[in-house]
């Protein structure tokens, strides 16, 4: 397991925007099933010299086909990718 500690995302409206290495943002929409889909996904390419790199480039990856989302007992937001790919991410505070 690989921590990617001030990894964020964010939802407004129907904007989606955060950062693990690179910013991000987009357009995303929520489905039946607790399904989060994505689009229009754009993100700086800076490359990124830390354990972060590789879970960015699962996300990006895995954004496209959409993720399942809960919420976990201490709060977390969950995605689950197509692939099973998880992703955890804790509220702001």
């Amino acid at each position: 397991e690989v921590d990617a500690a001030g990894a964020t995302i964010n939802f407004d409206a129907q904007k989606i925007y955060g950062n693990i290495c690179n910013s991000f943002s987009g357009l995303y929409g929520i489905g039946e099933n607790n399904r989060l889909s994505a689009e229009k996904i754009a993100s700086t390419k800076k490359y990124c010299d830390s354990p972060a790199m590789p879970i960015e480039t699962a996300f990006f990856e895995a954004i496209g086909a959409g993720f399942t989302y809960s919420f976990a007992a201490n709060g977390n937001l969950v995605l689950i990718g197509e692939t099973s790919m998880r992703f955890e991410f804790e509220p702001t505070k």
